[in-house]
């Protein structure tokens, strides 16, 4: 049976928790712009991340950069259950009193430690508790987190994107309502369409489709959380119909708009 919920925790500002047991469903290639952080409860996945893939048993942590694609989900017939953090990067950085994210080179930490203060914190956001109490288990996570297995220094490709890769970006985000060709999108960039598609999946991990569905489905979240009617949502981000659109947010989120819109309890 295939189970997700998905709340937004308003202490914290955007800070949400999503909680899942999937048999069958599995992930498209998508992104986040916020730090994802989880704990897997059971069963086993399979996912791919900078090129590779990945797994995660019971009490495996896991973390995704903003901005880096990832797919995945359960392998094998024991499913897979988790709990995930998505930390906003300002709020890490604020919680963490640092100026800058470490860079985890590794991605999946086999560190029990970690995956029961994640819990802890999770657990605090169910039963009655303080606000103090419940930060606090946060921030020793995150520390915990960045002391443990934090790197002091940038992925590879950080800040060397062609500027060409940086224009197409810029322009997706500009017209992230229209429905962009490959050749305006190649204009923008300054290269002809078979070069750009090339180096921009090269540079992104994402094809230039596949990533303006990232950014769309990301400002469908800012309007759900500002109470837009789904239908709605879906028009303001150039999704054709609300059934497309339903089908692509539950790819990337996890559950549907409507279930994203009305979240329940952790």
């Amino acid at each position: 049976m295939e189970e997700a919920r998905i709340v937004r925790i308003e202490e914290f500002g955007e800070l949400e928790v999503l909680t899942a047991s999937y048999h069958r469903y599995s992930f498209a290639a998508h992104c986040h712009p916020e730090v994802v952080i989880a704990v897997t409860e059971g069963g086993h996945a399979t996912f791919r991340y900078r090129g590779a893939f990945h797994s995660a048993t019971r009490d495996a942590v896991f973390v995704h950069h903003p901005g880096e694609p990832h797919s995945g989900g359960p392998d094998g017939t024991d499913g897979w259950a988790y709990r995930c953090l998505y930390i906003p990067e300002d709020l890490f950085k604020r919680l963490t009193d640092s100026t800058s994210l470490p860079f985890f080179g590794d991605n999946v930490f086999d560190d029990p430690i970690l995956a029961d203060m994640v819990r802890r914190f999770y657990l605090s956001l169910q039963a009655s508790c303080t606000r103090l109490r419940r930060e606090s288990y946060l921030i020793e996570a995150l520390a915990w987190l960045r002391g443990h297995h934090g790197e002091r220094r940038l992925p590879a490709s950080g800040s060397r994107e062609p500027l060409s890769v940086s224009r197409a970006r810029e322009f997706l985000h500009a017209n992230l309502a229209e429905d962009v060709s490959a050749g305006a999108l190649a204009r923008a960039a300054g290269l002809s369409s078979y070069h750009l598609i090339r180096i921009f999946r090269k540079e992104v991990g994402l094809t230039p489709h596949a990533y303006q569905l990232s950014i769309r489905i990301g400002r469908a979240k800012d309007l759900l959380r500002g109470g837009t009617p789904v239908a709605e949502v879906a028009l303001q981000t150039g999704f054709y119909d609300q059934a497309h659109f339903t089908k692509v947010f539950k790819s990337q989120v996890g559950v549907t708009p409507g279930r994203y819109a009305s979240p329940g309890l952790p």
